[in-house]
């Protein structure tokens, strides 16, 4: 399940594919990007354009 990263009154919620780490504003978008790796063991160009990015653990 998408996870919401950062919810924070200052900041919009961001969710985040557990399986790729792209970044959503839209929880919707997460939960598609993970059905897709799942199922694909890939990323969807189509979804991850619309990412505002990748999270990376430092």
């Amino acid at each position: 399940m998408a996870k919401i990263l950062i919810p924070h009154n200052m900041v919009k919620e961001i969710y985040v594919c557990e399986i790729c780490n792209f970044a959503y504003t839209k929880k919707e978008l997460a939960e598609k990007c993970e059905d897709w790796c799942n199922k694909n063991k890939s990323c969807s160009l189509e979804i991850t354009k619309k990412s505002i990015g990748a999270l990376t653990q430092q």
